[in-house]
């Protein structure tokens, strides 16, 4: 996957943001190499599966699309914890591979999941929320899902809730990862994490971050955050 920009575009300050990201947040999709032609710069990604194309080909279950879910949550809740809106999520831009979500970089965002807000109030993690349960709506109407298409009240609720028109009515991401009908699949994320060494790598990125951030453009700081995903307490929004 490559896409261009037209110089002077800043070109640097992008291949830097991709770099910080995918080295802290390991669930983007990663920046395998640049190169400009032509006036013409280019960043190419690792190859992936659309998640639009794996539901199209796969068998896929309730339970499964939970965990999906929860893997994008967790993944902008990662993101928004260090001062960063994606602004660009859907259907199309979200991967997977191994079974595992990957988010995809930062591009112009697509008009069909834009909140109706943004055009007005500019960039805001309500933002990433109303794009989210965008995406849950698609596959929860069957638009790009094999097999079983019937889902619960409560995940269309609160794909509902998500996509309130009014940004205030939003549910925070920790009140959708807190609702209680995702629990057994944070289970699993977590455990997951914990054999696969997820937090050491965290860890270990970060300290090279926070010595290397000296170095780069005061644009580029990027607030570290060390909270870990986890169930909590329950809230009642639903």
């Amino acid at each position: 996957m490559s896409v261009s920009f037209s110089l002077p575009y800043s070109a640097n300050l992008q291949v830097q943001v991709n770099k910080y990201i995918q080295n802290y947040i390991p669930c983007m999709q990663r920046l395998t190499d640049q190169y400009t032609e032509n006036s013409i710069f280019y960043l190419r990604f690792e190859q992936l599966t659309p998640l639009s194309t794996y539901l199209q080909q796969t068998n896929t279950s309730e339970q499964q699309i939970k965990y999906i879910f929860v893997q994008i949550v967790l993944a902008l809740q990662q993101l928004h914890l260090n001062n960063i809106v994606h602004h660009n999520l859907s259907i199309v831009n979200v991967f997977i591979s191994n079974n595992e979500i990957k988010l995809g970089q930062y591009l112009v965002p697509t008009k069909s999941i834009i909140p109706p807000e943004r055009s007005k109030n500019g960039l805001s993690v309500e933002n990433d929320v109303y794009s989210a349960g965008i995406i849950l709506c698609y596959i929860l109407n069957g638009s790009y899902i094999k097999g079983q298409n019937d889902f619960s009240v409560e995940l269309n609720r609160v794909q509902e809730q998500m996509t309130s028109i009014n940004p205030k009515m939003r549910p925070k991401l920790r009140q959708v990862l807190d609702c209680g009908i995702f629990d057994t699949e944070i289970t699993r994320f977590n455990t997951n994490l914990a054999i696969n060494g997820y937090f050491d790598v965290i860890l270990q990125n970060q300290k090279i971050m926070n010595a290397e951030l000296g170095s780069v453009d005061t644009d580029l700081q990027i607030k570290i955050g060390t909270e870990r995903p986890h169930p909590g307490q329950k809230l009642s929004w639903i």
